[in-house]
């Protein structure tokens, strides 16, 4: 036995750094996900179930949303309005295909570099997952509208994958399977968004780049051409106003390269007020530039050496991913650029598309290295990937504070749903058309118990088993009622009384428990108002007696009277968090 003491694997621990580090992300965003999950019922997402409520199943599925036909995305939206139209089906079925995504490129990349160098491995692994599944998707993560983007993305690596499959066959090999499963997967993809006219263009390039027989080459222009024909067929068929027009060759190639390398930076304020870095943009475009190098070095790779694909699986679906990151900015490009503006390239609901430029990135990069003799280029490799998870984990702070708060918002705006408080300020948040949303509301959501009538099961009017003078006093209180000014008032509903605002912040007394909601009740123990906790803050406000989880509400007062605030907790527990007088205005 030898008594030379083992040497310390320090590459591993080298690759095992990123892993760890893209595991706690992804925890991290799984997490907050779960905390913060909030109705999706709002702007867009409200226009596509009025258009529900209104139109045939069928006609329904295929009507057009802006440029794009989403009968993939309604089809989960009719899904999930069996389970409450909340939102919650199409947000748990985007993260599942985004960790399905994350799962199936690790493991490519995993079966092609391990053999060569688990401690590398590890560090793409790292890099894909924590790319894949970020913080900067949580606009398209986290708002049921937005799955039709990441439906896209899984659509995307799955021809990604058949692509890569039909060019490493050889020539003498059958491909059928592969090319009708790829005629399968454009087919779905028209029925999910536009940019779906990019998946047989991409992969008819890399089969002119890597020589493939012709035959394999006319069916696929034929697939492209055809896929192009569906695209702009529904183009034709918009009215005149957004994607209609086509913007100028260099306006649109610097959308596209912003739009690709614009992963985790923040172009637009929204839904924040928060002032954007003037160096995002040029930050972005400067990132697409290294993207769009990365992608032409591979092309011109395959271009010279016609048989290197076959032993280069990595850098065919990292090329494919970079050619459909760059196809997706055009397209977006040519339907908002021109009324939207060149800033709409950082818009967060591309961050899944950008994502996936920055992982066919490090796909491509990694397949370099790791035919590579030289140690110093993998060490290089890992030095990267590190730095790019530190710019994921900036850009997920950043985006869990500004969605925490949207969250707050949206809610807030959906109490005020409920009550039928005539609040524009807050009404704005879910729709602009307040009369329709009221309208919706009344025919539809409030009858089916859809939407926020299914996830808070309090009504205005019904009784409460709890008497307010029966219970302790909080720890804290109520801190602000404030009638709801007349110049503010949408006048959309036809609900009678005045509406007010509160909010306050209170500790349930003895147990320190956190208030969960807050029912305002009248003499008679009828429910007159609602409020739930929202994000506690880092400090109390000055001169605030605030002692635990805030919260915020609405009451509507039909006659002059006094009010009891209830504060509950998760556990049953309840104490009497104020009282105050609230008046009705005379009609």
């Amino acid at each position: 036995m030898s008594n030379v003491p083992a040497r310390f694997n320090w590459p591993v621990l080298a690759g095992a750094v990123p892993a760890v580090y893209a595991c706690l992300l992804v925890a991290s965003l799984l997490l907050w996900q779960v905390e913060n999950f909030y109705p999706s019922l709002w702007l867009d997402m409200v226009h596509d179930a009025i258009a529900a409520s209104r139109l045939g199943g069928l006609e329904y599925l295929l009507a057009p949303h802006n440029e794009h036909v989403i009968a993939t995305s309604r089809l989960l939206f009719m899904l999930d309005a069996a389970f409450g139209a909340t939102g919650m089906v199409p947000v748990v079925a985007g993260y599942l295909l985004q960790l399905g995504v994350a799962l199936a490129l690790s493991l490519l990349a995993w079966r092609e570099l391990a053999p060569r160098g688990q401690w590398q491995a590890l560090a793409c692994v790292a890099a894909v997952v924590a790319l894949t599944l970020n913080g900067s998707q949580l606009m398209v993560l986290s708002w049921g509208l937005m799955v039709q983007h990441v439906l896209m993305n899984a659509l995307t690596v799955a021809a990604a994958l058949l692509v890569a499959r039909l060019l490493r066959a050889p020539a003498s090999h059958s491909t059928l399977a592969p090319e009708v499963a790829l005629w399968c997967v454009t087919a779905v993809g028209l029925m999910t968004l536009g940019s779906a006219v990019a998946l047989p263009l991409a992969a008819l390039a890399l089969a002119l780049l890597c020589g493939a027989p012709w035959r394999r080459v006319c069916r696929l222009a034929l697939l492209a051409a055809l896929s192009g024909g569906v695209y702009l067929y529904v183009r034709g068929q918009l009215a005149e106003g957004l994607g209609t027009h086509w913007p100028g060759l260099f306006d649109l190639a610097r959308f596209a390269l912003a739009a690709a390398g614009g992963a985790l930076f923040r172009g637009t304020p929204w839904p924040s007020a928060d002032p954007v870095s003037p160096l995002a943009y040029p930050a972005a475009l400067a990132c697409g530039a290294v993207l769009a190098f990365v992608a032409l070095a591979q092309a011109l790779q395959f271009l010279r050496t016609r048989g290197s694909a076959v032993q280069m699986p990595l850098a065919l679906v990292g090329l494919f991913l970079l050619l459909l990151t760059f196809g997706t900015g055009v397209a977006a490009g040519l339907s908002r650029l021109e009324m939207l503006g060149p800033a709409e390239a950082l818009s967060q609901r591309y961050a899944v598309f950008s994502s996936m430029g920055w992982v066919g990135a490090v796909l491509v990069v990694a397949q370099w290295c790791s035919s590579a003799a030289v140690r110093w280029r993998r060490l290089a490799f890992i030095g990267v990937v590190l730095v790019a998870l530190v710019l994921v984990h900036r850009a997920q702070n950043r985006e869990e504070r500004i969605f925490t708060q949207w969250s707050d918002s949206v809610w807030q705006g959906s109490l005020a749903l409920l009550l039928e408080i005539d609040d524009r300020y807050f009404l704005n948040t879910l729709y602009p058309g307040h009369e329709e949303l009221a309208e919706f509301s009344r025919r539809h959501l409030a009858p089916a118990g859809q939407g926020i009538f299914h996830l808070v099961a309090v009504r205005y009017g019904q009784h409460s088993a709890l008497a307010a003078s029966d219970l302790p006093e909080c720890e804290g209180g109520l801190e602000v009622l404030v009638a709801v000014p007349a110049d503010e008032r949408a006048g959309a509903f036809d609900a009678p009384g005045t509406p007010y605002r509160f909010s306050g912040s209170s500790r349930q007394p003895g147990s320190g428990a956190a208030t969960r909601d807050v029912l305002a009740l009248d003499p008679d123990a009828r429910v007159i108002g609602y409020g739930r906790a929202t994000r506690p803050r880092t400090k109390p406000r000055e001169g605030s007696h605030e002692t635990g989880a805030r919260w915020f509400g609405f009451l509507r007062a039909t006659s002059n009277t006094v009010a009891d605030f209830v504060a509950r907790t998760g556990a049953g527990e309840a104490c009497r968090a104020g009282v105050a007088e609230v008046r009705a205005a005379r009609p």
